[in-house]
């Protein structure tokens, strides 16, 4: 969409089989937009692209709500995951995934968002990352719902998952938090760096900020 404003209700439908191979940036099911996306499943997705890489959308400032995804996510390049892969205004809230993302190189990738960027006034809310792995073979911050964030989490979860970086900065909810999390749990699931690393945390790798981690689980 290039950045076009959409209203899209999926009015509770289901695309399957999605498939991206171009090695471009924003490779996606949506791409880069703004306005709404709420109601929809996609499953058994595959794809396979640059920066801003995800199965909904790469880059987005929009309101997201009761997305459900499946599938694959690889690249070569920063800001990969499941559902958003930047989330630069608007919010997430209801949204969950089964999904395995890799990253070979870049930094900030998440199971569901890679960067979420849509400061204090918004939130990730009620997310959760079901099952699966994120995997990111050279960059930082890496985690299971954001790899990079500082907008707040908020009543997320990650369950039966496993979350590795080379670098630094992994955590079960995100790996670099730069605003709060509240209410999150982290179930079953092993955070790790490799090739001596710093920075691991179940529910956050590092913090960058004055952040405020309350009522969460591990």
């Amino acid at each position: 969409f290039n950045g076009a404003a959409i209203d899209f209700d999926g009015n509770s439908k289901t695309i399957s089989n999605l498939t991206s191979g171009s090695i471009s940036n924003n490779q996606s099911f949506l791409g880069n937009f703004t306005g709404k996306c709420t109601d929809l499943s996609i499953t058994d997705a595959k794809i396979t692209g640059n920066e801003y890489c995800a199965i909904l959308a790469g880059q987005t400032n929009a309101e997201i709500s009761n997305i459900y995804v499946t599938g694959t996510v690889n690249t070569n390049k920063r800001r990969t995951r499941g559902i958003v892969g930047y989330l630069t205004g608007g919010s997430m809230s209801g949204c969950s995934a089964k999904v395995s993302v890799k990253s070979t190189s870049g930094a900030n990738i998440g199971g569901l968002v890679g960067q979420a960027y849509a400061g204090a006034s918004s939130n990730v809310s009620n997310c959760h990352l079901l099952a699966g792995s994120v995997v990111e073979g050279a960059g930082e911050s890496v985690g299971g719902i954001a790899g990079f964030s500082n907008t707040p989490i908020i009543a997320c979860s990650v369950k039966n998952s496993t979350i590795t970086t080379a670098n630094n900065a992994c955590g079960g909810i995100t790996g670099t938090a730069s605003a709060d999390i509240t209410d999150c749990e982290v179930f079953e699931v092993t955070v790790a760096t490799t090739n001596s690393k710093s920075y691991v945390g179940a529910v956050a790798g590092r913090n960058q900020a004055v952040v405020s981690i309350e009522r969460c689980s591990s």
